[in-house]
């Protein structure tokens, strides 16, 4: 296996206390998030790469996430 599809690392930062955004790399491929808190949810989406391969470039698939969280 390469040391590239064990990599996964990533940031994220809160603007005006309810604003997120995120960036990272997952199995050497980029990822870029955002979410937001409101008042009884939290919506985030996610837009993300991965190695289905053994090795870097051999089955590269894209994905995207999307989750939502209601808070009672």
């Amino acid at each position: 296996d390469s040391y590239w599809t064990r990599l996964h690392f990533g940031a994220d930062v809160r603007f005006l206390n309810f604003l997120d955004a995120s960036v990272g790399v997952n199995e050497g491929y980029p990822t870029v998030g955002f979410g937001m808190d409101l008042i009884f949810m939290r919506i985030g989406v996610a837009v993300f790469g991965q190695e289905f391969g053994r090795y870097p470039g051999d089955q590269p698939v894209g994905g995207v996430a999307f989750d939502m969280e209601f808070h009672f």
